[in-house]
């Protein structure tokens, strides 16, 4: 609870734009964890190198290399391209070919052909109107060899697998998608106690577990589907993707505050952010890119058929500006 709450902490002061002050409150909440989740290593060490403080990220970006996050999409980063440059970054770019990986590589690969086998009929042409019972097929078996997986080697946490682009994509997350409520196969495999006990062990973060938890069981205990920001526009039949001058400004519906309270209520149990601090992040995470804040992922743009229905979703949105 205390590394969450430092973390969060830290988040906000990103929000302010006080990254000096971000520094620090996830130096004082890494004291909490002896591995801090990648999402937070990787944006103390955004804070580091906006803040010059090319040592301290060089030590963030090592643990990232040493758990399997790729060096390249690190040297592509435009935020980083004045830290490569310098001798601190040009060391570590010297030194990546000798950083020996502290993951379990061949679980990982494991976790990996699992995803591929997911996707391998969902991306071919036709996908589930030609080869629906196959998919159904794959996700049973891979729902059932996952959870055998995790049985034998533990929950696979970023400290077992490894850290994947992005941060979100734990490596069972597209199966447990599609063992959802109301996924297209219908599937039931029931993942919430597994994705629970490791919230409470601390192998999977809560930030991330609240959207497969309320997927998978149809609850959503977390806010996770009001967390998120909407623009509203009018459905011309033009395009999908309308202009963005055609779309109101970016908001969310007004809550009930007797609902409200409860889901935070919930959310500081589990460690999470009230969830209008989780509004401010996704906004600040639309504008700002150079984090990857714990928030900005549920984000809608809703189109309407008729100008009533339209104008009655402005009046119940609050603008973020």
């Amino acid at each position: 609870m205390a590394y969450y709450e430092g973390v969060n902490r830290a988040e906000m002061h990103i929000v302010d734009g006080m990254y000096a002050n971000a520094a620090q409150a996830y130096d004082r909440a890494f004291y909490f964890r002896d591995f801090p989740f990648g999402i937070d290593v990787y944006n103390r060490g955004v804070c580091a190198v906006i803040l010059r403080d090319y040592g301290r990220a060089t030590e963030m970006f090592e643990i990232l290399v040493t758990y399997g996050y790729p060096l390249d999409s690190l040297k592509t980063t435009a935020t980083f391209s004045e830290y490569f440059l310098s001798s601190a970054g040009k060391k570590l770019i010297e030194n990546a070919p000798m950083i020996k990986y502290k993951y379990n590589r061949k679980l990982r690969n494991t976790y990996d052909s699992l995803r591929v086998a997911d996707q391998e009929f969902r991306i071919r042409e036709g996908s589930y109107a030609v080869y629906n019972d196959t998919i159904a097929k794959i996700d049973e078996s891979n729902a059932r060899f996952a959870k055998q997986l995790i049985l034998e080697n533990g929950f696979p946490s970023e400290e077992l697998v490894g850290f994947y682009y992005g941060f979100r994509s734990t490596p069972i997350r597209i199966l447990i998608l599609h063992n959802n409520i109301g996924s297209n196969n219908g599937n039931s495999h029931d993942f919430s106690e597994i994705l629970i006990t490791a919230v409470r062990e601390g192998s999977l973060d809560a930030r991330v577990a609240g959207e497969l938890i309320s997927g998978n069981t149809g609850v959503d205990t977390f806010g996770y589907w009001g967390a998120g920001l909407q623009r509203h526009g009018m459905d011309t039949g033009k395009s999908a993707y309308p202009d963005s001058s055609d779309l109101s400004p970016w908001g969310y519906y007004e809550p009930d505050p007797v609902k409200e309270r409860e889901i935070n209520d919930n959310r500081k149990r589990w460690g999470l952010c009230p969830l209008m601090e989780e509004r401010l992040k996704v906004y600040h995470h639309l504008n700002d890119g150079r984090f990857y804040l714990s928030g900005g992922f549920n984000n809608k743009i809703l189109l309407w058929s008729n100008e009533k229905d339209f104008r009655n979703a402005i009046k119940r949105t609050i603008t973020i500006e």
